[in-house]
């Protein structure tokens, strides 16, 4: 059976970002079918492949992510929705519950399956493709569709509906009981909070977007964090998961600096555990815990042998599926392997790594996802059941202390009450040390984002040729820039506007201030870019991204990338000192 056909017949089957219960029409267009496993960090990287794609060949190419519960996950419309949310997913999304869509698809766990309009499977891509093979395959089949207009696929996303809250979608929690300091990844809206235990936010790190800049730490920038620690002195780390990078904060200098950005030695970095001169760095890309000593900062895999598998044994000839925590416990590591559904432990003395054998009613694991210590014993968050777990490690018995919790994925201790943080709620729920619900943590202090959704993938650079502009030669000129938006729609305040300008012919010269300038929000006004064109033709290029949505906060966002081929005419005597310019989608 084609892969066309039998998602006709899953009509039936939950659907998120579509109008239920009719699924999406592919006939007739290019299609690409995404499956990627929720617990699988390198789904996540296939899935970007994937939306990158797709704002590339807009509708020509029809994108649509199919998930395969295995046994024990979340499974049904309530938990697809979340996920689209969680993993910023804006196209259809179904459940192929019993796996049958990847089996018609060729599909063994995570990959692409590109289909032809008659919903033959063309092409496959594991993770490892590079995006050029996938461009260029989407791109032959669309070049051979008849040249029609091709109406966007029906959509309802479930962003409609999102109500943002002062967190979005936490993961990591560290919390230092000396300072009664807490860090939360406040991973959905791309920034670390430093509260209080009590919740009194003292800072907020990080400008909200999708970035990747060093400075003051309201403007610094991150992708998706999801790792924090304390350093000494008055320094934090995090992990710039996006960013593939590893960033410190000084809070006494309030500066946000890049320590370690090694994308082959430290790809994709979670959750951080720093014990005062070494730093241990979750690394489930590569398959191992990464380690970083603090006089040099240098990367070097600490254990795991980089292949992904669950094999006891020395550091060096162990493996891990997808490592997700880390938290030490004496002279133990103890991991949390989320894939491979089980506990590691890393005995510092003998360097030896083994699986405890775990008993009790709150056994098996399902896809732990975070560590921490109560006294002697472990807790342990478990995202797939929804559970928290209290392990003691010398018998290995396991009991639940709390169900019902929406992908817990960070866990710190604060006074003897536990703090949770729930993912897919947005939320920090506290529970008692018996495991009785103490309410959530309430943040005060913290403000909400601006408006609007992430950014979507931006499209390939357009070209286009202004002027020649009539200016005075030798005298400051402004290039006034600004942004015109069809009716009903507005720029995204949660996403920057970026501009790069370049003398490309003659002599023009723009300030150094202006020559490149990143703007969160957006402006509401003009910017004027400052400069000096000496006499004769001469030629500037001008680079502008940005962002937009609908007023109404509906549908999708859209993104445009403009160059701009400005022509200048400078001239003793002539009178302009000002081009309007303004950029258009």
């Amino acid at each position: 059976m084609t892969p066309l056909p039998l998602l006709l017949a899953l009509s039936t089957a939950p659907w998120a970002n579509a109008p239920l219960p009719t699924p999406p029409d592919l006939s007739g267009r290019a299609v690409l079918l995404e499956f990627s496993d929720d617990w699988d960090p390198a789904g996540q990287r296939l899935l970007l492949h994937a939306q990158r794609a797709k704002a590339a060949f807009g509708d020509s190419l029809a994108l649509l992510s199919v998930r395969s519960p295995a046994a024990g996950d979340p499974h049904g419309l309530a938990s697809l929705e979340r996920q689209a949310l969680r993993r910023e997913i804006m196209h259809p999304m179904v459940e192929d519950d019993k796996a049958s869509l990847a089996a018609a698809s060729g599909i063994s766990g995570t990959g692409l399956a590109l289909l032809g309009p008659d919903g033959a499977v063309l092409r496959r891509f594991d993770p490892g493709s590079p995006y050029e093979a996938l461009e260029r395959a989407v791109a032959a089949v669309v070049g051979s569709l008849p040249q029609r207009s091709r109406p966007p696929l029906a959509m309802a996303l479930e962003r409609d509906d999102f109500i943002d809250r002062p967190l979005a979608f936490p993961t990591q929690l560290a919390y230092d009981a000396k300072s009664d300091r807490l860090l939360i990844c406040d991973t959905g809206h791309n920034r670390v909070v430093l509260a209080s235990g009590s919740g009194r936010v003292k800072v907020v790190i990080g400008n909200g977007a999708v970035d990747y800049r060093d400075g003051a730490m309201a403007r610094a920038g991150f992708d998706h964090p999801r790792g924090v620690a304390f350093a000494a002195g008055d320094r934090l780390l995090i992990a710039d998961t996006g960013n593939d990078a590893i960033r410190t904060v000084d809070l006494k200098a309030e500066r946000v600096t890049t320590l370690i950005d090694d994308p082959y030695r430290l790809p994709g970095p979670r959750a951080l555990l720093f014990d005062g001169s070494t730093l241990y760095v979750a690394e489930p890309l590569s398959h191992s815990l990464a380690a970083a000593d603090s006089k040099s900062w240098t990367p070097y895999r600490f254990a795991g042998d980089g292949r992904e598998g669950s094999r006891d044994g020395l550091v060096a000839l162990a493996r891990f599926m997808a490592p997700a925590a880390a938290v030490r416990l004496g002279r133990t590591l103890y991991l949390a392997d989320p894939q491979a559904r089980s506990l590691r432990a890393l005995n510092l003395r003998d360097g030896s790594v083994t699986t405890p054998s775990l008993s009790g009613p709150g056994t098996p694991l399902r896809r732990p996802m975070a560590l921490a210590v109560l006294g002697r014993r472990l807790l342990i968050a478990d995202a797939a059941d929804g559970s928290l777990k209290l392990l003691d490690p010398r018998s290995g018995r396991v009991r639940i202390l709390a169900k019902g919790l929406l992908r817990p994925s960070g866990l710190a201790v604060v006074d003897r009450a536990i703090l949770v943080a729930e993912s897919d709620a947005s939320r920090i729920s506290r529970i008692s040390a018996d495991g009785r619900t103490l309410g959530p943590l309430v943040l005060k202090g913290l403000k909400p984002l601006p408006p609007g959704p992430p950014m979507p993938y931006l499209p390939a650079r357009s070209n286009q040729t202004v002027g020649p502009f009539a200016v005075r030669a030798d005298a400051p000129i402004a290039l006034s820039l600004s942004v015109k938006l069809p009716a009903g729609y507005r720029l995204n305040g949660r996403a920057p506007l970026q501009y790069r300008v370049s003398e490309t012919e003659g002599l023009i010269q723009f300030s150094p201030k202006t020559r490149k300038g990143f703007l969160i929000p957006p402006p509401a006004k003009p910017r004027d870019l400052i400069f000096v064109a000496r006499t004769g033709r001469q030629e500037a290029q001008l680079d502008v991204d940005f962002y937009y949505c609908r007023d109404d906060g509906k549908g999708l966002c859209r993104g445009a990338s403009r160059r701009y081929r400005v022509l200048v005419d400078a001239r003793p005597g002539a009178q302009a000192r000002r081009i309007l310019l303004a950029a258009t989608p």
